[in-house]
């Protein structure tokens, strides 16, 4: 129950928009109440933090190991309690009809030794490692370049030279400023891991935002302009605007990938054939005469045997976001497979390393649902592991543009 998993792949990782007066009106009436206490003794515990996770709502507990915050839009969030010496706790929570909730939590007691948290050493080249991490995990953007993670020595970073992966891990959570967007972080990694061989990364944790004090008038407007802009193109603008049939509106072109068999490619049966009656001639004449021929035909046929068997083609009709749901009037995605997203009202940054086959100078990205996913008004959508990104969101969606739950654009 970990907040929302980013899959990233690096080949070639709802409802409002229309309805934001809606919801913060109707945002009034939803609340979180309870109590924490020891498992083990059933005592109450004063002060833990208790919030959901991906926002910056939230509260600490009283005296009394009691909590309640409300006045937050209707959705589905991960309810986290985080104390020093006890485990993390989660429980999601479903907003949508159940505005009010009561939740009472027991927390568990750490054992003193920590021998079964399985952590990887440190290997050598940290520095380089690190740069590594920071790229995959804060971003390579405008935005990314303004962050600072605090405690970058409480991460351990392991490179696995049989598996060509790097993978990552952090007892305390990584504290981190955002000053492009105003935000600082309590990031509770989870899971980070980057198969080189893949080019697929995973990264899993809990966020906990929480609003910078401006020192001057002008660093507020900075950060609404920016988070506007982050917003804007999102994939969490996406996923909201997808139930309301509001993506064409909002500069988001959608169509449908359909992977069908490679018609430039010879059928696989006919080179199998092909080569090994190839094989077994060059076998033969290998000391009678010259091989020339069929080393050339034997070249022939293992290129047409390393072509991709199936390839990508876009259908022609742009989406509304209904169509995905296939007549349901709730809120599953029942379609599996791929889309690509193209955000017609911006470019992409200059920095990004545009893919040899792309001449687009807008946003393009892949959306990959794997199977159906619930969504959410908030933004949130589960199973988290459900989607993977591919292209300018695989690239963008990092730490560095990422916004909570909780934001809502300013009106125009």
């Amino acid at each position: 129950m970990f907040t929302n998993p980013k899959i990233y792949r690096r080949s070639s990782f709802l409802f409002l928009i229309g309805c934001f007066v809606a919801v913060a009106s109707s945002a009034q009436n939803t609340r979180v109440s309870g109590r924490v206490v020891d498992a083990e003794t059933n005592e109450p515990i004063p002060y833990v933090n208790v919030f959901f996770a991906n926002t910056s709502i939230g509260a600490s507990t009283d005296a009394e190991g009691n909590f309640t915050f409300g006045r937050f839009a209707p959705g589905k969030y991960d309810l986290t309690v985080t104390y020093i010496g006890y485990a993390t706790f989660q429980q999601t929570l479903d907003f949508t009809l159940q505005r009010e909730q009561v939740v009472n939590v027991a927390i568990q007691i750490l054992p003193k030794k920590l021998n079964e948290i399985v952590v990887k050493p440190d290997t050598t080249g940290w520095a380089r490692n690190y740069r590594e991490f920071k790229r995959l995990f804060l971003g390579e953007t405008a935005s990314s370049r303004q962050c600072k993670i605090l405690n970058a020595h409480d991460i351990h970073l392991f490179r696995d030279s049989q598996t060509n992966s790097l993978v990552a891990h952090a007892l305390q959570p990584l504290q981190i400023e955002n000053r492009a967007l105003g935000y600082t972080l309590q990031y509770y990694l989870i899971q980070f891991e980057v198969n080189y061989t893949t080019g697929n990364t995973l990264i899993y944790g809990i966020p906990q935002y929480k609003e910078m004090r401006p020192e001057r008038k002008s660093d507020s407007l900075r950060w609404v302009r920016a988070r506007k802009r982050a917003y804007e193109g999102s994939m969490l603008q996406f996923v909201r605007l997808i139930q309301s049939n509001g993506l064409k509106t909002h500069g988001f072109e959608v169509r449908i990938v359909r992977e069908i068999p490679n018609p430039l490619r010879m059928e696989q049966a006919l080179i199998d054939v092909s080569l090994a009656r190839l094989n077994k001639r060059m076998q033969a004449e290998l000391l009678t005469g010259s091989t020339r021929k069929i080393e050339d035909s034997i070249a022939f046929y293992m290129a047409e045997n390393r072509k991709p068997r199936k390839v990508d083609v876009l259908e022609n009709t742009l989406l509304t976001g209904r169509e995905l749901f296939q007549g349901r009037t709730d809120s599953l995605v029942n379609y599996i497979g791929k889309l690509q997203v193209c955000y017609r009202r911006e470019n992409k940054e200059s920095n990004y390393p545009v893919p040899m086959d792309e001449v687009d100078t807008r946003q393009n990205s892949v959306i990959h649902f794997t199977e159906p996913v619930r969504l959410y008004a908030n933004g949130f959508f589960d199973p988290p592991k459900g989607i993977f990104l591919e292209k300018y969101w695989a690239w963008s969606e990092k730490i560095g543009d990422m916004l909570p739950l909780d934001y809502l654009p300013p009106e125009d």
